[in-house]
């Protein structure tokens, strides 16, 4: 169970539902009634294989910007606009359009609920010339089992912080204690400015008290009590920040 597992089924459901004011999004666009954006099949357009160049769109979910860096720039983590940000950006329009077909917003939808979720997983946001993460090895407390640090802020913190709540309860709790005075302050920037943000956590947080080093670092009790409200920050202001942005699309849809 990851932040983007929990991100889709928590989240993501809440704020399709609560946000929105039960606006069923598929229906909006042209989908059948019946279906709704978690019921629907994935999209083959979401696999990260494949032997299909359509297919490959890996490099559509992370940013690698460096963290000797403050901050995002086209030319040099652009990608050939193979990134997170110009993908939700693209997607953005994409789904506020109503001139493009109905299987292509369809997608793009899909799409968006899955970016914005990576947007707020910090170590999508940066690198620390370690591929993505994955070559950083850590061990959790009392573990012996060697992990990556990346997958330890997709998957290892959120489920110990978890245990066994189920996720829409899970979400339930994140959105009963969202305030009302940040949840507005989550509302501004577009893709770019929360990626940032995050590569900024990545610097401040995930990577804090981590070595670069050949050894798995034992990561302590502490790393992971400070890392608990940072990771439940990023689901929350995520889960408003995609209502927001499907919000924002659909209105301008159905004004044209």
């Amino acid at each position: 169970m990851g932040i983007a597992r929990v991100f889709h089924n928590g989240p993501g459901q809440l704020f399709q539902t609560k946000l929105l004011a039960r606006c069923p999004l598929l229906t909006r666009i042209g989908a059948p009634r019946s279906k709704s954006l978690f019921s629907e099949p994935r999209s083959p357009l979401l696999r990260r294989g494949g032997k299909s160049k359509r297919w490959r769109t890996s490099a559509w979910h992370y940013v690698n910007i460096p963290t000797s860096q403050p901050s995002f720039d086209e030319k040099r983590d652009g990608n050939d606009k193979n990134n997170v940000i110009d993908r939700t950006d693209a997607f953005e329009h994409l789904l506020a359009d109503r001139t493009k077909p109905r299987e292509a917003r369809v997608e793009a939808l899909k799409f968006l609920v899955h970016l914005v979720a990576d947007l707020h997983q910090p170590l999508h946001c940066a690198n620390r010339a370690d591929r993505g993460r994955i070559d950083t090895k850590v061990r959790m407390p009392g573990s012996r089992a060697i992990n990556n640090l990346h997958a330890v802020w997709d998957t290892t913190l959120l489920r110990g912080y978890i245990g066994d709540t189920r996720t829409l309860e899970y979400a339930k709790q994140l959105n009963a204690r969202i305030d009302e005075q940040p949840g507005q302050k989550w509302q501004e920037g577009g893709p770019e400015e929360l990626a940032n943000e995050a590569h900024q956590i990545a610097v401040d947080a995930a990577y804090n008290g981590v070595p670069q080093q050949e050894e798995p670092v034992a990561l302590n009790d502490e790393y992971v009590k400070i890392n608990q409200p940072i990771i439940e920050r990023q689901l929350q202001s995520g889960g408003i920040r995609l209502a927001m942005m499907l919000n924002r699309c659909l209105s301008a849809a159905d004004k044209k």
